[in-house]
């Protein structure tokens, strides 16, 4: 139902970090599944980094998928973080990786954005030319992340304005220094979805392998909670819009109001942060 891609274009943002929380955080709805998607082709670190198996995951998944996915597969496919979160993990191999998203990546994409859950998917560096370029483009919404800085903006833009003929584009920053979320969407045109704590430690933590249920709530593990829960919101109604008799979609250009409206009717920052991170 729902193919959230997150990515970068230069610097290392904390692309893997951000999208991993936004998944945990990500509310579940009755009948459908959610997973977080390992889709770089430049290989995973989560099964390394929690001492996983490289299968069940990408490379099982690939197979599955250039025959038949049925509507449980996914689940076939999953292994569980502490907390947890399923997760479809990438081989650390580029090279295994990039020929799964080569030879499948179309495929698999098309099969989560229409599936039978909501997947969250990392998907490494973005471009145009990647060998999952046809998986990026079957998604809901592309989220390129980023610090506000210019060489990281600058290059990140021009990649954006390529993707955007496909696919709903969007910001999301760490910190707001030296440019703020205002600053960033009106130079370059492009909506900012959210704006993260920068918090080195909390990020250091999660990415050396913690149990996020030993982490203490944080700034940056509240943000993600709200943006988690106001782009789920945001993403029931871009669906209901597509009904017949209902109105166009909604851009992403308009996501950032309607989510946050969506949050303070819909939820408490607070609780949902302390359920999504087992506090």
């Amino acid at each position: 139902m729902t193919l959230v891609c997150f990515g970068s274009v230069k610097g290392a943002p904390g692309v893997t970090l951000t999208a991993l929380l936004t998944a945990a955080a990500w509310p579940t709805e009755d009948g459908r599944v959610k997973a977080f998607v390992e889709a770089d082709p430049d290989g995973g670190s989560l099964a390394l980094r929690y001492r996983l198996s490289p299968r069940p995951g990408l490379l099982s998944l690939a197979a599955a998928a250039s025959n038949a996915l049925s509507s449980d597969s996914i689940v076939d496919h999953t292994q569980t973080l502490p907390g947890g979160l399923p997760v479809v993990v990438a081989p650390p191999s580029p090279e295994q990786a990039s020929v799964a998203m080569d030879s499948v990546g179309g495929e698999l994409g098309q099969w989560l954005a229409n599936g039978p859950g909501d997947f969250i998917a990392d998907v490494g560096r973005l471009s145009v030319n990647a060998t999952n370029a046809h998986f990026v483009a079957a998604a809901d919404a592309v989220l390129v992340v980023c610090r506000p800085v210019p060489d990281q903006l600058q290059p990140a833009a021009q990649r954006m304005k390529a993707l955007g003929a496909s696919s709903q584009v969007g910001w999301i920053l760490i910190g707001e220094k030296p440019y703020s979320a205002s600053d960033v969407s009106e130079a370059f045109g492009f909506p900012v979805v959210a704006a993260l704590a920068d918090e080195p430690k909390t990020a250091s933590a999660i990415t050396s392998g913690v149990d996020p249920h030993k982490l203490k709530r944080s700034g940056l593990t509240s943000d993600v909670a709200t943006f988690a829960s106001s782009m789920s919101t945001w993403m029931n109604e871009r669906r209901k819009a597509v009904e017949p008799g209902l109105p166009p979609e909604q851009p992403l250009d308009n996501a950032s109001s309607s989510m946050s409206e969506a949050v303070v009717q819909a939820i408490d920052t607070d609780r949902a942060a302390e359920e999504a991170f087992g506090q």
